[in-house]
């Protein structure tokens, strides 16, 4: 998921360069939900400050930091599309070189930001048109680089453009403003891992992302959205969500700041009770009733019903409910007209002030995104330190799970949410499929060190690397796939590796599909995960993989005797991994497990009729014709790929399959894999 800053633009993340501990990090803000996980003192609430301070224009103290934007979407080259792009979202025309020259001597020192970045690329693309150089192949897509300079009552941005040419020895060289001059050499593109990582370009030696132009913005930025510029509103849709320190003003705009939390909740019900037009609370009232202003009540129903929303779609039922409590007139010399109250599970109703930690910080936040929607409904990115804090484990699973849906769904309540970024030690947040999981660890130097985190690695490995015990490393898969021997593994894991991280999906090898329940037994899955089961075998086809279907769902509807004699009678002639399958099952029944096994049967008699047959024997004309000869072959025969390797030379070793996966362009029912996962 890209974060969408205005039509046509895209946060890519937030570079930081500073002194220990931070050093040099690439923060990137273009997965949904991204957790930061690491020990105590490895840095990750310094990093969520740092983008913290990027997106609100705040300047770090001992160093830079700065938000990186892309125009134009997925675009890899400039090309007409992309101009057209930039030309709409600055609000201009871009016919001729001519005009945009015209528009630079106009003297508008202070013309809008939009306009500067834009008009800026619209010239070089242009000056590419008349065959400066800038063409396909030789510059990717440009990213603007927003350095945070400002202050909290002033927030500010430096503006750079930075173009990254596609070959290290590209020379560029062109007055993009008519008063600076950029000559760039050994400029090395920065490079992304297979999940999105970024290794900085280089010039002369230093890491830094290049700047193509420096365009200096004098006026405080804070645009809601690009193409509706104007001075005083937010550039970037942004909210600070660590609910330990947050301030919030409802006399204005809802502004966030990271400051010690003084947000006045029954100040704010108020002032967002009466709206803009600060209507009266109340039409009247007598010594025992009220007549509450009917816009007064709508508001506050909408309120209670928004900040409602936001903490079940993060906790559940876990915490208590929320009210409005709404108190008569006399009672207002001594308190609040309006206050927030909790209902916890068995209906009691307590001032959200005297919550326990956990409900009381989670009910805070709820309201004041609810608040903030009442306000304010541009994108917000969240960033959110110690989520787990004062949650009982169960609630820290269901908030977990409650970040990863509004991460997919893009709203939190009534608020858009464009990305989520938190900082934990919980095993919890790293057991949520889809989000992109961050180890921060310190590395000799004391600086930061960011790794992806792939929870398709073995739990042993997950132990030692993230200091897990053994059921939490556990909890973090939630797929274990089995294969039957290694020639299984190393093809489907070349081709689906990627798939199986993002799904938090284990592949092992059994070396034998007698080995099944041996494997299940070993690996603790059945007693000490929750983790779903899918064994992959070859030969059985679509009639086994039906029949134990069916016994699955005998066995969901209470049928455990059913569910047993279709097990039993599990087609025979299909061989003996077959057999062993419905011995495996029988075991499961008896653990009362059997629903969580799956069994994909392939079609092709192994694995490797999968690839192309050319690899193994190159004058072969298919594997049809290769097995009729093995048939003819003089008996006793050894098995088909024993036969390969003896009479035509095949090789088989697990890294060669591998390398032989990319080959792959008939996937057949392979892809039933990873289906569902």
């Amino acid at each position: 998921m890209t974060v969408h800053v205005a039509e046509g633009v895209w946060a890519a993340g937030v570079l930081v360069q500073s002194g220990p501990p931070l050093g040099t990090v690439w923060i990137p803000l273009d997965s949904g939900l991204t957790v930061l996980y690491g020990r105590n003192g490895a840095g990750k609430s310094r990093l969520l400050d740092a983008v913290g301070r990027a997106l609100r224009g705040v300047a770090l103290q001992d160093g830079h930091v700065s938000l990186h934007v892309e125009f134009g979407g997925p675009f890899e080259f400039f090309d007409e599309q992309l101009l057209v792009e930039l030309a709409d979202l600055a609000g201009i025309d871009v016919p001729s070189p001519s005009d945009i020259w015209a528009e630079r001597e106009n003297g508008d020192e202070t013309r809008p930001l939009v306009n500067t970045v834009c008009g800026a690329l619209s010239e070089l693309l242009v000056e590419r048109a008349h065959g400066f150089g800038f063409g396909d192949g030789i510059c990717h897509t440009p990213r603007v680089a927003l350095e945070a300079v400002g202050t909290d009552v002033a927030p500010a941005w430096r503006v750079s453009l930075s173009v990254v040419p596609t070959e290290p020895s590209t020379f560029i060289e062109h007055n993009l403003l008519g008063d600076q001059l950029t000559r760039l050499a050994n400029v090395s593109r920065p490079t992304a891992t297979t999940r999105g990582f970024v290794h900085l370009g280089t010039v002369d030696g230093s890491d830094d992302i290049v700047p193509l132009i420096v365009a200096e913005i004098p006026a405080r930025l804070s645009a809601a959205e690009m193409e509706d510029f104007t001075e005083g509103q937010a550039f970037f849709p942004y909210s600070w969500y660590d609910t330990d320190s947050r301030q919030l003003d409802a006399s204005e705009a809802i502004s966030c700041r990271t400051a010690d939390d003084t947000l006045d909740l029954e100040q704010v019900t108020v002032q967002l009770a009466r709206g803009s037009r600060r209507t009266p609370l109340i039409d009247g009232c007598t010594e025992d009733d009220v007549a509450w202003h009917p816009d007064v009540v709508h508001r506050l129903d909408d309120l209670s019903l928004s900040a409602n929303l936001v903490l079940r779609s993060l906790t559940g039922d876990e915490l208590a409910s929320l009210v409005i409590d709404h108190r008569h007139p006399n009672r207002w010399p001594d308190e609040a007209p309006l206050s927030w109250w909790g209902a916890d599970l068995v209906g009691t109703h307590v001032p959200v002030s005297e919550l326990g930690a956990g409900s009381q910080r989670w009910a805070r936040f709820a309201i004041s995104v609810a608040a903030e929607g009442a306000s304010f409904t541009q994108p917000q990115v969240l960033l959110v330190d110690e989520p787990e804090r004062a949650l009982h484990p169960a609630a820290q699973s269901a908030c977990a799970r409650g970040f990863l849906k509004v991460a997919e769904d893009e709203v939190i309540g009534d608020v858009p949410v464009t990305g989520i970024v938190v900082a934990t030690h919980s095993p919890a947040f790293l057991s949520t499929p889809g989000a992109r999981l961050v180890r921060v660890s310190r590395r000799s130097d004391g600086h930061v060190q960011l790794d992806e985190i792939d929870p398709s690695s073995s739990p042993l490995v997950l132990e030692a690397e993230l200091g897990l015990n053994r059921v939490d490393a556990l909890l973090m898969v939630k797929t274990f796939v089995f294969v039957e021997g290694e020639h299984d593994l190393a093809i489907l894991d070349a081709l689906f590796a990627e798939t199986f991280a993002d799904r938090h999906a284990v592949i092992r090898a059994m070396r034998g599909a007698a080995n099944l329940e041996a494997h299940l037994a070993a690996e603790h899955i059945l007693g000490y995960s929750n983790a779903n089961i899918r064994v992959v075998l070859d030969r059985i086809g679509a009639v086994v993989t039906r029949q134990w279907a069916d016994a699955v769902e005998a066995f969901r509807d209470g049928e455990r005797t059913r569910a047993r004699r279709l097990l039993d009678n599990i087609d025979p002639k299909a061989g003996r991994e077959a057999r062993w399958l419905s011995e495996a099952g029988l075991v499961a029944l008896q653990r009362g497990e059997l629903d969580r096994i799956q069994v994909i049967g392939l079609e092709r008699p192994d694995i490797i009729n999968y690839l192309p047959v050319s690899g193994f024997v190159a004058d072969a004309a298919d594997w049809e014709s290769l097995v009729g000869e093995w048939r003819r072959s003089t008996d006793p025969r050894p098995d088909f790929k024993r036969w390969l390797g003896q009479s035509k030379g095949a090789r088989f070793d697990s890294e060669l399959l591998g390398q032989m996966a990319s080959t792959i362009t008939d996937f057949a029912d392979l892809e039933r894999v990873v289906e569902g996962l």
